[in-house]
């Protein structure tokens, strides 16, 4: 029974993912055929088949629709609480917060084929680019505040910030390569591979 529950519930997260993203896809292929102005909440959700109260279930509003950054657990909490109960005694930081982005990056929907979409979507509507960099800076803080808790170390401990910025490092030498990258896996041994080399430099 217990398994069947399970199973269920697997079942309505795959739908609500695929709504958002099918949702999310249109707005962005949209906002990059017409820009921000060039359609309505209303097309869209006639588009997905959905109704309008179901669109601002998913998204506050057709900016965050393009960004993919959903009202419904758009940080995606189970992720984040298994990380910092890991604590300071589980796997290296590091591989931890790779992990855990690697995991965000494919729950988010934002798939390698929806990465040119978004980014023909920034150059149609440069304002987009601006709202995800305010985005961005609230999510860095909030990511340092999880790493401060699972480190067990002060909410302003400056090691926190600075692990926030390593991610950036990493992440950015691997931002050529995430429109080819089909998986988690795929990503998550890139990011490895690099973090090899990089071990060997500073160990020289």
């Amino acid at each position: 029974m217990h398994a069947m529950a399970q199973s269920a519930d697997g079942l309505v997260e795959r739908r609500i993912r695929e709504t958002a993203q099918r949702l999310s896809g249109t707005a962005r292929r949209w906002t990059a055929e017409r820009g921000l102005t060039g359609f309505t909440v209303e097309e869209v959700c006639e588009q997905v088949g959905v109704s309008r109260r179901t669109f601002f279930n998913y998204f506050a509003s057709k900016e965050n629709a393009v960004l993919g950054i959903a009202v419904r657990d758009d940080e995606s909490p189970a992720l984040e609480e298994a990380f910092v109960a890991e604590g300071p005694d589980g796997p290296p930081l590091l591989h931890a917060l790779v992990r855990l982005t690697v995991e965000r990056w494919f729950v988010s929907g934002l798939t390698p084929d929806e990465i040119p979409r978004l980014q023909e979507a920034f150059q149609r509507e440069p304002r987009l680019l601006t709202r995800l960099l305010e985005l961005s800076e609230a999510k860095d803080r909030a990511l340092a505040e999880l790493i401060a808790r699972r480190q067990h170390w002060a909410a302003d401990d400056p090691r926190a910030r600075a692990a926030t910025q390593l991610l950036h490092s990493i992440f950015r030498g691997a931002a050529p390569r995430l429109a080819h990258l089909r998986s988690a896996s795929e990503l998550t041994q890139a990011i490895d591979d690099d973090l090899a080399v990089m071990r060997q430099v500073f160990s020289a």
